[in-house]
């Protein structure tokens, strides 16, 4: 395949060079091979850079999606692709004045940008709100020019023009495009946005409990009140007039406010500023709200607010057809939350109402809106205006927001909703199903504090309620009968209970550190949006742990056996419960006790690990071990350090610095006792990546509390020799941290690499792999070819040392095969050192360069066989660890989707993400399986070429529910749950990225590997068939769970003739002797034999003749 030859430009750097890729390059793929091309590209955290395609009109930029490939986006050579730091700079500003400087993702659309942007405001409701635009005077003339299409306007509609200004349509505000990117509606970083309640829907729950949107409500409602938006009598403004000075003023004193104090152009409307003795009216009325706090006068403004008839109105003036005449004429429409209304443009009194239940379609044009009614009305409702698509958007919003509310209630009683709950339970197999109908509307009364987080509150209900479960003992499952599809039935779901059970494990963990983490520090500084995601991950995992630990229990061979492990998750939930009871926000306890329960969750994780029956090499004890020892060592370390930071302290006379140092000192302790809970936490599960990112960043936050203590030392002790030990004591914390993280590091690697010349081969597949990439740079692939010579030089050194060795135990069959590959090697060497230096005296020879990539394939291909396939066993173990990072990943993202399930608003998204978690969870499995087979039988060709497989099948129901969880997320209200969704959508992307590389990769390693495979499942199925017909002559075949004689017969039938027609292909494609289409269709024919073996064993044990 031909190579795409891109410029590839480091905007943090200023670099640019030219690389080439394959087309079919995943983008997630791209971005590391530039990371280890181009040393300027590795500036900071990786998931936060991405592939820009510029385009001279800056709107019109592309951010290249991690999952898609190069082709898809029509690259051409030498295309130029920006690799730049994905967030931006957003500043917004609320009606009260506070500006707010937020980074935001610069590839997300305005609608999902708005959950962050109203969770750092404290803003619960994000799909109410939107952003304003707000242009100066000069623009928004220019923007009305513009929308007219002509500078010169008739009467008529300089007329219309001037109403609109004085009735303060929607029109004078520019809101942003929700389905657009900041970028594409050209917003500057220096831009400052509005931030404004869009859709009047759930503000009459504002109240002093929510003080940030009662504020907000406050400034909008009086603003809109002011300049007339809403109409009120004169006796109304002097009472808005009043409340708004309890508001700004406090309680009314007769000394200090007197006429003459008020600038009236701030508390009336402009039509009652001029009336005179008005401001005496304001004070009297001023005078009635004495005692009332700033906070509930503001609830009463509101509250008088909403009684106007035109609040929560949104105004459009639109042109429709006088009745009787051909003549046009102007009208006000207005958008409520209930209904679309007809209104008097002068007095604003309401003349029609249609409710929105009634409104059947509508329709927008350029210079035109349509309201169809349906049966509700004999005719069409058509109105003249340009702002139709406006309009639109507000009645779509608004029925958006309402089935989103509708969907999150309750629907008690079966008339209540066609889809209520049901509620199925399996007593016993082949006996009975009860199947009742589930009352929602019971509920028994609990203690707990109202002003808790919710997302706390749901945590510790969901671990109280697994505590009860898990306390109810084994599953009702059966084991199986001892015929041997019911033993293999029986040993692939333990290897599935056992892979959720990591996963779930890991993700808990990994939620456990980062809620220690995010904890640290000043209560008013903590993320509570941040720390409910990582409640809502253990939340959203803790019951599907407790139902695949049944199931385990269930399978396991000893009843004790299955008794320990429930005791041990009992354990663990029960030290989850403490961990989230001791991280409730009001708790008085001290941040040890934190600790302390954060560390009984890492001991009872390995408890469950232990019984899980997890293999040593998974584990690592070793490893283990020696990551606690050097988290000791780190807190050893600062233990002195703080001793030597106390010492400074007590020379001072400075009570103020003396705090200063002793406090830096205290929070230094702190964050190191966290490093330790951490390291508890996470050593069971050390192998999972989000563990390992939570244990560097707690080692970060010591890193940091030390440099603090460096500093507020040097600033008061003047004794050089206190300075210089305090000095020496950081630099020994310094290493202790740099040595763990060193061996963080290694978690990474596999432990089991024996063989002594991966290291090398390694490097040579690197090297290689830069070398094809340099394609016509002379000199760097010149540079290359050195280093490729310098690791075969390594390598066929240790070749000849092992012949040696061999020579030694009289060997002399392995001592003929190594020889001959060291001199294979040593002859490929050659011909590369040959090609190089006729490639460094032509640099401008494409035929030298050419020859020069063809004796590094030659060296590739000899090295892969002299090393005895390392090549192809690297990218085997490389497909085993993606393809387990994607089961993990995968089972995470399942888990936060049943979570986000209960709290999204949109049911169409609802259900497309339900569909496509449903379909993952059926191919995760196969996927399991596979790896466990190929994890027992390494050289099996069979095993590998199942994985390779497996991991394919595994690709596509991965994308769709990351594409529908990225659809679902902006529409699920808890903005936990949908944080928690998007995290681990991205995990998984970065999974399947990974996964879809490496298989590729293994694919290509394992081509010749398909007949023999073929013949070794045919052997085993020929097997299967034997043990089958002995259980059946001996009654000893039982049907396995789920298993029917219609479903077995029907699929018997079906898979007939699928095996006929493999068998044909397999036939035409030996005729031809295309080797690799042999492969295919003898591995198509196998799969088709097993069901057809399946479904036979099926009907054979489902049916009363046994002959």
């Amino acid at each position: 395949m031909a190579t795409l030859s891109l410029k590839i430009s480091v905007i943090d750097q200023n670099v640019i060079k030219t690389m080439q890729f394959e087309p079919s390059t995943i983008v997630y793929d791209a971005c590391r091979i530039i990371r280890d091309r181009i040393p300027e590209a590795n500036p900071g955290n990786p998931s936060e850079y991405g592939l820009f395609l510029a385009d001279e009109d800056p709107k019109k930029g592309v951010w290249l999606e991690q999952g898609r490939s190069l082709e898809y986006y029509l690259l051409r050579n030498g295309d130029l692709l920006e690799y730049k730091r994905k967030h931006r700079i957003l500043k917004v500003r609320t009606l009260d004045g506070v500006l707010k400087t937020l980074q935001v993702d610069d590839s997300y659309t305005v609608g999902s940008l708005m959950i962050t942007i109203c969770t750092r405001m404290g803003i619960t409701n994000h799909e109410e709100y939107s952003l304003v635009r707000e242009l100066p005077e000069e623009e928004k003339e220019k923007t009305l020019t513009l929308k007219r299409g002509d500078k010169t306007l008739p009467k008529t509609q300089k007329r219309l023009e001037e109403m609109k200004k004085k009735l303060h349509t929607d029109d004078e505000l520019n809101w942003l495009d929700h389905s657009k990117t900041l970028r594409e509606q050209d917003i500057q970083p220096t831009e400052v946005l509005l931030l404004r309640r869009k859709f009047f829907y759930s503000d009459q729950n504002v109240d002093a409990r929510d003080p940030v949107q009662l504020n907000l409500l406050y400034v909008q409602s009086r603003d809109a009140i002011l300049n007339g938006t809403h109409p009120v009598s004169m006796d109304e403004a002097i009472q808005f007039g009043g409340l708004q000075c309890q508001v700004q003023f406090g309680d009314h004193v007769e000394t200090k406010h007197k006429p003459g104090f008020l600038d009236l152009k701030e508390f009336l409307p402009k039509e009652y500023v001029k009336i005179k003795g008005i401001e005496k009216k304001i004070f009297a009325e001023h005078k009635k709200f004495v005692g009332l706090s700033e906070v509930e006068a503001k609830v009463k403004y509101t509250q008088f607010c909403r009684s106007l008839k035109t609040y929560g109105i949104t105004f459009f003036l639109v042109k429709e057809k006088m009745k009787g005449k051909n003549k046009l004429v102007p009208r006000l429409l207005g958008i409520t939350k209930e209904s679309v209304v007809r209104v008097d443009e002068k007095t604003k009194e309401i003349l029609k109402k249609w409710h929105l239940t009634t409104v059947r379609r509508w329709a927008a044009s350029p210079n035109s809106f349509t309201l169809d009614f349906g049966d509700y009305s004999d005719e069409y409702y058509s109105m003249q205006t340009t702002e139709g698509e406006q309009i639109s958007q507000l009645i779509a919003g608004y029925i958006d927001i309402i089935l989103k509310k509708k969907q999150a209630k309750d629907h008690l009683g079966i008339e209540g909703d066609d889809n209520s709950t049901m509620y199925e339970e399996n007593v016993q197999a082949g006996q009975a199903t009860i199947i009742q109908h589930s009352m929602s509307n019971v509920h028994h009364p609990s203690a707990g504090n109202v002003s808790m987080p919710g997302l706390l509150r749901d945590g510790r209900a969901s671990s109280v309620a697994t505590l009860d479960e898990v306390d109810s003992g084994p599953s009702s499952g059966r084991r199986g009968g001892a015929h041997g599809a019911s033993k293999k039935w029986r040993e692939n779901q333990q290897d599935l209970s056992r892979q959720k059970v990591g996963s779930q494990l890991s993700a808990m963990n990994a939620a456990t550190a980062q809620l220690v983490t995010l904890t640290y520090g000043e209560t008013d500084e903590v993320d509570y949006t941040a720390v409910g995601a990582a409640v809502n991950q253990i939340s959203s995992n803790v019951g599907d742990f407790s139902r695949d630990v049944k199931m385990l229990a269930t399978l396991q061979e000893e009843d004790t056996s299955g008794q320990k492990l429930l005791d041990a998750a009992r354990n663990l939930v029960g030290a989850f419960s403490d961990l989230l009871r001791a991280a409730e926000p009001e708790t008085v306890e001290p941040r040890q006790n934190l600790l302390a329960a954060a560390s009984k969750v890492g001991e009872a994780s390995q408890e469950v690990m232990n019984e899980v029956g997890e293999t040593t090499e998974d584990l690592d004890q070793i490893y283990q071990e020696t990551l606690l020892a050097l988290a000791k060592a780190v807190a050893n370390a600062t233990a002195s350090l703080v001793l030597k930071a106390k010492a400074v302290a007590s020379t001072t006379e400075d009570p103020v610095q003396s705090d200063r140092v002793i406090s830096s000192a205290t929070q230094c302790a702190l964050a190191t006792s966290q490093l330790v809970a951490c390291t508890k936490v996470v050593a069971p599960t050390f192998r999972h990546p989000a563990c390992q990112e939570q244990l560097i960043e707690a080692a970060k936050l010591v890193a940091k509390s030390v440099e603090g203590i460096v500093q507020s030392s040097q600033e008061v002790c003047s004794d050089d020799n206190l300075v210089q030990d305090l000095g020496a004591a950081a630099t020994a914390v310094t290493k202790a941290l740099n040595d763990l993280l060193l061996h963080i590091k290694k978690a990474a690697q596999p432990t089991n690499a024996n063989e002594q010349h991966e290291e090398a081969v390694d490097t040579i597949i690197n090297v290689t792999d830069r070398l094809f990439s340099f394609v016509g740079d002379a000199q760097e692939m010149v540079k290359q070819a050195k280093q490729l010579a310098q690791a075969t030089s390594t390598l066929v050194g240790a070749i000849w040392g092992e012949a040696n060795l061999a020579k030694e135990h009289s060997d002399s069959d392995t001592e003929r095969r190594l020889v001959a590959a060291a001199k294979q090697l040593a002859e490929a060497t050659s011909k590369l050192v040959e090609a190089a230096k006729g490639c460094a005296s032509n640099p401008n020879d494409s035929n030298q360069q050419q020859m020069l990539r063809s004796a590094a394939e030659e060296l590739r291909t000899a090295a892969n066989s002299a090393a005895s396939n390392a090549l192809k066993k690297k990218v085997m173990a490389k497909l085993e660890s993606s393809a387990s990072q994607a089961a993990a990943a995968a089972t995470q993202l399942i888990s936060a989707s049943n979570q986000a399930h209960k709290t999204n608003c949109n049911p169409t998204s609802n259900q497309q993400m339900a569909t496509a978690a449903e379909g993952l969870d059926q191919q995760i499995p196969d996927l399991v399986q596979a790896l466990r087979a190929v994890q027992k039988y390494q050289d099996s060709a069979t095993a590998q070429l199942a994985l390779i497989n497996a991991s394919q099948d595994f690709i596509q129901p991965a994308s769709r529910l990351i594409g529908a969880a990225n659809a679902a997320a902006p529409t699920v209200s808890d903005e936990a749950s949908a944080l928690n969704l998007h995290n681990t959508a991205k995990s998984l992307s970065n999974a399947i990225a990974e996964l879809r590389s490496t298989a590729s990769k293994a694919q290509e390693a394992s081509t010749s590997l398909e007949i023999d495979s073929a013949m070794d499942h045919l052997r085993d199925l020929e097997q299967d068939l034997k043990d089958i017909q002995d259980a059946a002559s001996t009654g000893r075949l039982t049907r396995l769970p789920g298993e029917t004689a219609e479903t077995s017969s029907s699929q018997l039938g079906t898979t007939s003739k699928t095996v006929g027609s493999s068998m044909a292909q397999l036939l035409t494609a030996a005729a031809q002797g295309n080797e690799d289409y042999v492969g295919i269709a003898a591995r198509d024919t196998v799969n088709a034999l097993k069901i057809l073996v399946s479904s036979v064993r099926g009907v054979a044990a489902t049916t009363e003749d046994r002959q």
